[in-house]
Formats: C-alpha cells, sequence, structure tokens
C-alpha cells in the first residue's frame, strides 16, 4: 500500500496536498497533545495554580523580611562590638598608663593599634 501512495504522490499537486494534510494531522496531534497534558484542565486547577502563586509571594515577601531583620541585627551587633572593642582599648590604655606611673615594669609601654580587618563587609 505504501508503494501506491509513493506513485500518487509523484505529481506535484498530491505532493503538496499529502504534505499540507501531513502538517494539519500533526499540529492537531500536538496541539491536543498540549491542551491534554499541559494545560489547567478547569477553573478549579487555576483556582489551585493563583493559591500556589499567592502563598509563593507570601513566602518569599516573608523571606525578604527576614533578611532585612538580619541585616539589621547584624549592623547592631557590629555597633555594640564596635563600641566595646573601643572601651576595652581606652582601659588599657588607661591600666597601661597606670603600670607606667608606678614603675611596675622596665619594659616600655606598648602601642596597641585599632585595626578594621575584622570589620564585616557588606
Amino acid at each position: 500500500m505504501l508503494s501506491v501512495l509513493e506513485r500518487r504522490c509523484l505529481s506535484p499537486e498530491m505532493n503538496t496536498a499529502w504534505t499540507e494534510f501531513e502538517n494539519a494531522a500533526t499540529y492537531e496531534y500536538a496541539r491536543k497533545f498540549v491542551e491534554k497534558n499541559y494545560r489547567p484542565k478547569t477553573e478549579d486547577d487555576k483556582s489551585k495554580l493563583d493559591t500556589q502563586l499567592d502563598s509563593m509571594k507570601s513566602t518569599v515577601d516573608s523571606l525578604k523580611k527576614q533578611i532585612e531583620d538580619l541585616k539589621e541585627n547584624n549592623e547592631t551587633f557590629q555597633k555594640e562590638t564596635k563600641a566595646q572593642t573601643e572601651r576595652m582599648f581606652s582601659n588599657i590604655k588607661w591600666i597601661m598608663s597606670a603600670m607606667d606611673r608606678v614603675r611596675m615594669s622596665n619594659v616600655p609601654l606598648a602601642d596597641f593599634e585599632r585595626s578594621t580587618a575584622s570589620e564585616i563587609p557588606e
């Protein structure tokens, strides 16, 4: 039967008609396949998708809020740590000068330098 069909398609008109038929049949099959397997089938499915989308948006908003809170907490922690370090340096200098005043040691006073290498970049 295939050889009969091949012989009939030898004419240009028949070949054009056969090509148009194949294109239409393939398009219809592909369209039905996509509609059946990949498109929401009912309004309920669309409603479920909308609900899931809203839930995801809510989750993203919540995560953004948590990130902002963590950034604020981190900044507060850095400021408190810096203030505590400044107080510590001030107290150490006072202790060192007190030791020097009463001549507790022959070793000269150490010079404490403040380092900013421990700061956390943004």
